[in-house]
């Protein structure tokens, strides 16, 4: 189940400190992207795909953001993020017959054989398997 983005509110923190308990309680105020909170440079929309999101604008801690990650979609964000840019890179074999490095590069993976190696994980076949078996069932 693909997170929205209307899925995910940041809610502001009683204090910004790198404490043992996660850096504060929640107050339950939600923070509006650059409304709000302007010690921090807003987060863009690029830095939210790859995932470049200083957790110093959301007031909390890396571990406290990990766990409520975990809690709201049964995956780290590290693995979920992984399964979103293989899913990504589904449509970019079925839709075009560029080479898998090309793919792996435009969904966001470093190299080609991590790709290989996370789209295998995920889909039980290699890439070049998956793209034959698509061209094939649409023949």
């Amino acid at each position: 189940m693909p997170i929205q983005v209307t899925d995910i509110q940041l809610l502001a923190s009683e204090r910004l400190t790198d404490t043992d308990d996660g850096g504060g309680k929640m107050t339950g105020t939600v923070i509006q992207s650059g409304a709000i909170n302007n010690l921090f440079p807003d987060i863009s929309r690029l830095d939210r795909t790859y995932g470049r999101l200083a957790l110093r604008k959301a007031y909390m801690s890396v571990r406290t953001c990990t766990r409520r990650f975990q809690r709201a979609t049964g995956s780290t964000p590290g693995r979920w993020l992984i399964e979103q840019r293989v899913r990504a890179s589904l449509a970019l074999l079925e839709s075009s017959d560029e080479p898998v490095e090309t793919v792996a590069a435009r969904v966001g993976f470093g190299s080609a054989a991590t790709y290989r190696h996370h789209f295998a994980a995920i889909m039980r076949t290699t890439p070049t398997a998956y793209r034959r078996a698509f061209y094939a069932a649409a023949a």
